[in-house]
């Protein structure tokens, strides 16, 4: 959604809690715990709509590796919250090379 409201990839965001557990409303109401990562921006990191997105991390050599899913954002749009990569893939017992 960031790309279709002129925003584009969000690029800056600092990690402010690497290790957050907090509660979140659905949107039918009911409240789940969730544990992941809470990042800053102030001058925008994410929209409504993001959800569900790739969270990528950029390496000094110019490589970039997955960090997580886009999980929440605040109303004004300078926090996100995002579930790290390996809890995901761990969560699932899934493994990115089956052969080890």
């Amino acid at each position: 959604m960031s790309y279709y409201t002129g925003h584009g990839v969000p690029c800056g965001i600092e990690v402010s809690d690497q290790d957050i557990t907090y509660n979140f409303q659905w949107s039918d109401g009911s409240w789940h715990t969730v544990r992941g990562v809470l990042g800053y921006d102030p001058n925008w990191c994410v929209t409504g709509g993001d959800s569900g997105g790739l969270v990528f991390g950029i390496n000094s050599d110019g490589t970039r590796n997955a960090r997580g899913i886009v999980s929440a954002g605040s109303g004004d749009s300078k926090w996100i919250w995002w579930t790290e990569a390996t809890d995901v893939i761990n969560n699932f017992n899934a493994k990115l090379n089956p052969y080890t």
